[in-house]
């Protein structure tokens, strides 16, 4: 008997009327019509996860140029196989898979995920989230003299140690909290990696003194073209990140960046500037059909967003989000627990991918990258699907 098997590395996306097959070895894909019931039950047969990835084929079938099963071991998708029993062509699947919803059933321990999956605390400590869009899609200093009471700020990040975190990220407006210099000898004895953010606007030469504590700093430059000439002589160590606007922007800190391997440009949506993200943040279509992704990053995209997961941050007013674009989940003095347990079923941060419209019958939803709040700024849901587009990985 003749079996085609998939290789182990292809997967499989049917809509109603066309189907996908890629290889994250190999970047190789096949998207087509489902043009007759012959294409539509191979396919479907494929996609069939008690089918294995295998599909019994008649010999008349081998060695026909253009039907669907020549393309598919022509591309290497596939092979023929010659066995009296059929072979097997399955992917693992990922424990996160039935985690969400393990997460709704009463039955359940809140605190059962909590020290699996809660990995970062980013700890906005001055100013208000509504006065300042900016922190909605980077991380960046909140406007405003707004502060977090010390003692309540102290006890929710010791809880969070307590299920072993990996990171902590702080951004800060040097001098306008009261209780800074506390704050910073509370935290410099956590067994943590430890992150500083601070505009550049805001920062004097002599602060950098005070934050050696943090493992890494980087600096924030946003309009502030003279501040950054200033601060290219900055201790070893610290990391300069540019918020960029349009092309303008891009060319005139372009050599910098090139030159300095601590400067990195990310890019900000303004309102005003949708050319600049189609033209040079965003994926076309046939880019994403191009890119060779990992297969553990493909089945991430199936259930967890890439950009967020694990991560909480943490506002002057207590509140607890794992995205900043939408509600908060709870506050700092709800336990650790039933935060972790309420996000889990929020499905708007750690596990926000694209199975909503327009991109719920696309079938290169799981090749984009996931979703980001540059989409939610720019009232854009991205999709591939035609002319609509999608944002690079790993922006934020």
């Amino acid at each position: 008997m003749y079996w085609l098997k998939l290789e182990k590395d292809t997967f499989v996306w049917v809509n109603n009327d066309s189907f996908l097959l890629y290889n994250a070895e190999s970047g190789q894909h096949f998207l087509c019509d489902i043009d007759s019931p012959e294409t539509e039950s191979i396919i479907h047969t494929l996609a069939d996860p008690y089918k294995l990835g295998c599909l019994k084929i008649d010999e008349s079938h081998l060695g026909k140029n253009g039907n669907i099963i020549e393309w598919i071991i022509k591309l290497k998708l596939g092979q023929i196989i010659q066995s009296d029993i059929p072979p097997v062509s399955y992917p693992p699947v990922l424990n996160l898979q039935c985690d969400s919803f393990r997460m709704v059933d009463d039955n359940i321990r809140d605190d059962l995920y909590q020290n699996t999956y809660l990995k970062e605390i980013v700890l906005y400590l001055t100013g208000s989230l509504s006065a300042n869009a900016i922190a909605k899609q980077v991380i960046y200093p909140l406007e405003g003299d707004s502060f977090m009471p010390l003692s309540s700020m102290i006890t929710f990040l010791d809880d969070c140690l307590k299920i072993g975190i990996n990171s902590l990220s702080v951004c800060i407006t040097p001098g306008h909290h009261p209780n800074e210099a506390q704050f910073l000898e509370a935290i410099r004895g956590y067994p943590i990696s430890k992150r500083l953010f601070v505009k550049a606007s805001s920062l004097k030469s002599n602060d950098l003194s005070k934050y050696k504590l943090f493992d890494e700093i980087t600096v924030i430059f946003y309009h502030d073209n003279d501040l950054l000439h200033i601060f290219n002589d900055t201790p070893a160590g610290i990391k300069k990140r540019i918020l960029i606007e349009n092309d303008s922007d891009y060319t005139l800190y372009n050599k910098l960046i090139e030159k300095d391997p601590t400067v990195s440009a990310v890019p900000l949506y303004t309102g005003h500037n949708e050319q600049f993200f189609y033209d040079n943040v965003l994926l076309s279509h046939s880019e994403i059909l191009r890119q060779s992704l990992n297969k553990r990053i493909i089945y991430a995209h199936q259930r967890a967003n890439i950009n967020r997961f694990g991560i909480l941050s943490i506002v002057p007013n207590g509140n607890v989000y794992s995205n900043l674009a939408e509600a908060p989940i709870g506050t700092i003095k709800d336990s650790i627990q039933s935060i972790v347990a309420a996000e889990m079923k929020s499905n708007k941060g750690w596990l926000n991918v694209r199975n909503e419209y327009p991109c719920s019958n696309c079938l290169c939803r799981y090749l984009c990258p996931s979703p980001t709040s540059y989409e939610k700024m720019m009232n854009h849901v991205a999709c591939c699907e035609g002319t609509e587009i999608t944002v690079k990985e790993g922006l934020i």
